[in-house]
């Protein structure tokens, strides 16, 4: 049994008894309560679940403040008023007061009445616990929910920012294909401008689209700034060795967006392929063309055929002079043969005998197809049945001199069926891609029939005599131009671009043609040579090669100046092109300066003395 009477410490226990009674302390001793004494007791230092009091001990308190205030605080849960007789159960004031949780006769109360409200406290524990857990639960809630909310209006606000940008992708991949289509059917320079100007204002891209030469740029540009207050942008393309400027205008002066400035510099590079493609397609139909009129207007049969003497194509001539045009072979088409020429040797230069015909037939190999184990050969038939009936006649008076014969007239005649055959080469090497397989074979082949061109020049330079000059009154200026017309397809493929400055008056002076030809054509491949050697070591130089033609009162100048400088002095004399130059010009009568006018520029000046 406890008593407690005053203490500074809180008491905790499950039953506390304010009670004088005995009896009733006797008969809930087995609960172990707390025993109150009432006198200077404070409710602050209990703390228990039940409060049993009687009548006769809650009468001696002085005061029920204290009781009320432990009831609110929880420290007292519950509250059992017990009376012993009528006269205490008549204490309603007291019971209205107290408003204790059960009250009753003290011999009524029962251990039942105990564990009801025990259970009671435990239920209402268990509520506080399920209440304080289910407002953690609430505000765990709340916080997940403002998160889930935030990143779900994340989400939002980034699935919107990805669909305006998918939008903006897709609204520029559909106007990059309507450009590339656009484009694709532009087929000359004239219609560029129309066609892009109506793509472009359709997707309110520009508000006009202008295209001008690098010439009225300037001027150009200063009637817009003085007339019109809008953004402008410039791009840069090259055609045909001119500059062009393309001009994007907006009617607001807000800039461009970087994707439509880039867009604009893609389309710009796009029109420059695409109208650089039809130049070239057009330029390659042009050669086309001309090889083809160059190989069906020879008088000589050529016939190009395969390793079986298959005809693969065959020139006017060879069907015009032929007994058999519809023949598979060259030997049934041209002689009516039923089986090879004698002397036939492929790739080789042979001679040949039908009947009392003789024919010199130049064969050159030429790989053109794809498949490398197919190999052609170009065959060239010249009638030689007068040539040698002439040589035999001349043979019987002087050797010596047709043997000097011989030499020119198989120079002569090598020269011009070569042209036709490199010709032919340097066309298939512009139709042919860089690194296509037949690319190196066709390389050799030029490169070997440029040196047969250049022993048969040497030939005929070397050949002729100051007796044998045929001088004529020619034009300087139509003779050079004629020249770079001649060699314009070999500057093409070399990357070499010309200027030519015509004099301001004709220039006509009395000279041999022929050799004055030959020494411009020697200038001319001296330069290529050394472009192909300066593109050795930078891929993408591009030569420059510049003609004029001035005079005085004493003499005529014709300047012929390259960027394929610096000039090594030695080329003097070991530079075999140089060496037929001088002697070509020195024949003549004329004076041959190599200067050097600027940093890594050459100069050929030839002086021409008035008489």
């Amino acid at each position: 049994m406890q008593t407690v009477t005053t203490n500074t410490n809180p008491v905790k226990t499950n039953l506390a008894l304010l009670c004088e009674d005995k009896s009733i302390h006797e008969k809930w001793n087995v609960f172990e309560p707390l025993h109150i004494k009432p006198e200077n007791f404070n409710f602050k230092n209990l703390s228990t679940e039940i409060l049993l009091v009687d009548f006769a001990s809650l009468k001696k308190l002085t005061s029920l403040d204290d009781l009320f205030q432990a009831r609110s605080q929880k420290q007292v849960k519950k509250v059992i008023l017990t009376f012993g007789d009528q006269n205490d159960a008549a204490a309603t004031s007291w019971i209205n007061s107290m408003n204790p949780d059960l009250v009753k006769k003290s011999s009524d109360l029962t251990s039942e009445d105990f564990f009801i409200l025990w259970d009671s406290i435990k239920l209402a524990e268990q509520n506080l616990t399920y209440m304080n857990l289910s407002s953690e639960l609430n505000s765990v809630y709340e916080v997940i929910k403002e998160e889930l909310e935030t990143k779900i209006n994340d989400k939002t606000k980034n699935l919107i920012e990805s669909r305006r940008k998918v939008f903006e992708v897709n609204s520029r991949v559909e106007f990059l294909r309507k450009t590339l289509y656009t484009i694709s059917e532009i087929k000359s320079f004239d219609t560029a401008e129309e066609k892009l100007n109506t793509l472009l204002t359709s997707y309110n891209k520009v508000t006009w689209f202008k295209i001008v030469d690098q010439a009225s740029s300037i001027a150009f540009e200063k009637d817009v700034d003085d007339q019109f207050d809008s953004t402008l942008l410039k791009t840069e393309i090259t055609l045909k060795g001119l500059i062009y400027f393309l001009y994007f205008f907006k009617g607001d002066k807000k800039p461009f967006k970087r994707n439509d400035i880039h867009l604009f510099k893609k389309m710009s590079e796009t029109l420059q392929i695409n109208l650089s493609r039809i130049n070239n397609l057009q330029a390659l139909q042009r050669n086309e063309n001309f090889f083809d009129l160059a190989f069906h207007s020879s008088k000589n049969p050529i016939i190009v055929l395969d390793q079986n003497y298959l005809v693969i194509q065959a020139n006017k001539a060879a069907r015009t002079s032929s007994a058999n045009p519809d023949a598979k072979h060259c030997y049934e088409m041209l002689f009516n043969r039923d089986s090879k020429c004698l002397n036939c040797h492929l790739g080789t230069k042979f001679e040949i005998q039908n009947n009392n015909s003789f024919f010199n037939v130049h064969s050159q190999p030429l790989n053109l197809m794809e498949q490398e184990d197919n190999r052609y050969w170009v065959h060239v038939y010249e009638d030689s049945t007068e040539q040698n009936l002439y040589e035999k006649k001349l043979s019987q008076f002087a050797r010596l001199e047709e043997l000097g014969l011989i030499s020119s007239s198989i120079a002569h005649e090598l020269n011009n069926p070569l042209g036709g055959i490199l010709s032919y080469i340097q066309i298939m090497k512009m139709e042919l891609p860089a690194q296509h397989s037949l690319m190196s074979d066709l390389n050799l082949m030029h490169e070997t029939g440029l040196r047969m061109k250049k022993i048969i020049e040497d030939l005929l330079i070397f050949s002729r005599t100051n007796q044998q000059l045929v001088l004529e009154d020619v034009d300087l200026s139509q003779l050079t131009q004629d020249v770079l017309t001649q060699v314009d397809l070999q500057f093409k493929m070399e990357k070499i671009k010309t200027s030519f400055l015509p004099p301001a008056e004709k220039t006509i002076y009395k000279l041999s043609k022929t050799l004055f030809q030959d020494a411009i054509q020697l200038i001319l491949l001296f330069f290529i040579q050394k472009s192909k050697e300066r593109r050795l070591g930078k891929q993408n130089f591009i030569s420059l090669v510049e003609v004029k033609i001035t005079q005085d009162q004493s003499n005529i100048y014709l300047s012929l100046a390259s960027n394929l400088g610096p000039f090594e002095n030695e080329l003097k004399t070991k530079d075999l092109n140089l060496l037929a130059v001088e002697k070509n010009l020195t024949d003549q009568g004329f004076q041959l300066f190599i200067s050097e006018p600027a940093k890594e520029w050459i100069q050929f000046s030839i002086l021409l003395p008035r008489y």
